[in-house]
């Protein structure tokens, strides 16, 4: 019974319908429960709602480190990944089924710089969904994936010189 808990536990989060904030797991080898806390924005700023806006020359995405039991995950990989929103699509739906327009694997540390040359291709009128990905973490084998929320952002034009981290909503 306790493995079919785990099984439908990890299915629901692994295809989005329950959120890995807050969510329990179930360690084979541990039968004490682990909170777990998706990783949080830290760069660049937004306000909840808002569109951040990214400079194409320095798109540089900082993020906090998921937290198990209270202590960030040891022993952890992230991917980063950033499709383009289409006009009236949920930026949940666009990330599970719009192409990459980014993606770096293995990250170890709470950061990712996309490349001057993709962030130029990047159109200055879109709109783009980013998401950090958690996986093998503290020793646990894939599948257990902890997902962070999702960051839209808009990239600047390499000749305007709006500060990346500004606040405001781009409309």
């Amino acid at each position: 019974m306790k493995r079919f808990i785990i099984n439908i536990t990890l299915m629901l989060m692994s295809i989005g319908c329950l959120s890995a904030q807050n969510a329990l797991f179930h360690g084979a080898d541990n039968a004490a429960n682990t909170r777990v806390k998706a990783p949080e924005w830290v760069t660049p700023i937004v306000n909840e709602g808002d569109t951040a806006g990214v400079a194409a020359m320095n798109a540089m995405f900082v993020w906090t480190p998921a937290i198990i039991n209270g202590t960030p995950a040891v022993n952890y990989t992230s991917t980063f990944t950033v499709v383009q929103l289409m006009p009236g699509q949920a930026p949940d739906d666009a990330i599970r089924r719009n192409p990459k327009v980014f993606e770096k694997r293995g990250l170890s540390a709470p950061q990712c710089l996309v490349p001057v040359n993709v962030a130029r291709t990047m159109a200055t009128d879109a709109v783009y969904a980013a998401q950090i990905t958690v996986s093998r973490f503290n020793g646990t084998p894939r599948g257990n994936e902890i997902k962070s929320p999702l960051l839209i952002f808009t990239v600047n034009s390499p000749n305007n010189n709006t500060n990346s981290n500004d606040n405001t909503k781009h409309k």
